[in-house]
């Protein structure tokens, strides 16, 4: 019985030791070993560094993407639109951000939990909040 353990024992070293050795083979395989190629860090998951952000790839957050809209009963609501969002401040004082959402036509934009929705085509919009219309027969002003 003491000898078959120990057998076992030593089988269980040799197959960890060879799993090591060749999980560390194909890591170093893996790897470009060119000489004219920059060293890659091999002590775990690195990420790639962010790739800086240009104008030229999407939308930035200033006064070209603002619309001031006036709405019926003196309401008013003013949309900065970003790439995928938009940041409503409200007449009454609210502020909203809402992601965009599929639309057959125009621009939709919803909160988190579906409740308020913002849509738009053209310069005309509406905002509507637990199924009822709150902001109606909005234009855009600038």
């Amino acid at each position: 019985m003491r000898n078959a353990l120990l057998i076992v024992g030593l089988g269980f070293l040799i197959l960890a030791v060879g799993w090591w050795y060749l999980s560390r083979m194909n890591v170093e395989t893996a790897q470009n070993t060119r000489p004219d190629a920059p060293a890659v860090p091999t002590g775990g998951h690195e990420e790639s560094p962010p790739i800086p952000v240009t104008e030229s790839q999407g939308a930035s957050i200033g006064s070209e993407n603002e619309v001031e809209f006036t709405c019926t009963g003196g309401k008013t609501m003013t949309a900065v639109f970003t790439r995928d969002i938009v940041a409503l401040t409200l007449s009454d004082g609210r502020q909203l951000t809402l992601r965009q959402a599929a639309s057959a036509s125009g621009i939709r934009y919803l909160n988190n939990t579906e409740t308020i929705e913002f849509n738009g085509k053209g310069n005309d919009a509406f905002l509507t909040e637990n199924g009822t219309t709150t902001y109606i027969d909005c234009k855009a002003v600038n």
